[in-house]
């Protein structure tokens, strides 16, 4: 099973438990990055270059934390997140009970924790994180993390292009991609809008950042609403990789 079809379902999943308090939403604002006629990747950064944190608008970020920003670590990294963030290691062995704490006195995480589960199930989602002051909106900014075994022997450029090629098949519009180097590893950076469905019209901006590491594919991916300002996604998704660590 590839990533980007298991990267959707994950995030759409937010999109349907978020509250859903909005019948219409307005059309998601068009990408502020150039890409060709076939909606594939017009940016692929010279991978030979020094290494350095993932840019936002071709402008490098620098790894400073910034304040307010919280650690948070699970089996698999460790992140800064915002300090409103809540976060959810699903691989630990007392994730039952730290999804009921995280969610006790509040009945609007419910939703939130249904999803939660859900994602548990697939066996692959590892880590899941979002924005509490969210909870019961339109749309919860989110993050998760995706590991898969390699199974075939695929190269980091293999991994990559496949997973690109697939998600450019799912996605409103057209995708931005660049390759970035975080943490001594090269990523696959791509950025797009997913559809929840025509019924609904909710649209989802995400970024999504892809390596491999330990013979697994690993993804991170932050999700918004495809209301959103772009800029804030992509200030938040650069800030949070150029401070992670995967174990």
């Amino acid at each position: 099973m590839q990533f980007a079809r298991l990267l959707s379902l994950a995030s759409l999943a937010v999109i349907l438990a978020a509250g859903c308090s909005k019948a219409n939403s307005p059309s998601p604002e068009p990408s502020q990055t150039q890409n060709n006629s076939n909606g594939q990747a017009t940016k692929d950064n010279d991978s030979s270059q020094k290494p350095k944190p993932a840019a936002s608008n071709d402008e490098p970020e620098t790894n400073t934390v910034p304040a307010g920003w919280n650690e948070v670590r699970s089996r698999d990294i460790t992140i800064f997140l915002p300090a409103e963030w809540k976060s959810i290691d699903l691989t630990s062995p007392k994730f039952d009970q730290e999804l009921d704490a995280l969610s006790a006195g509040n009945p609007k995480f419910k939703q939130v924790s249904e999803s939660v589960r859900a994602m548990k199930g697939t066996d692959v989602v590892r880590f899941f994180a979002f924005d509490g002051q969210q909870v019961g909106s339109e749309f919860v900014n989110n993050l998760n993390l995706v590991m898969l075994p390699i199974t075939d022997n695929a190269s980091f450029d293999e991994v990559v292009k496949r997973n690109r090629e697939t998600m450019a098949k799912m996605v409103t519009g057209s995708i931005d991609f660049r390759i970035v180097s975080l943490f001594g590893g090269r990523f696959g950076r791509m950025e797009y809008i997913l559809s929840a469905g025509k019924e609904n019209k909710k649209t989802m901006r995400s970024i999504a950042f892809i390596t491999t590491s330990k013979n697994r594919e690993v993804v991170f991916t932050f999700s918004a609403s495809g209301n959103a300002p772009a800029e804030e996604l992509r200030k938040l998704a650069d800030t949070a990789m150029a401070s992670a660590v995967l174990k």
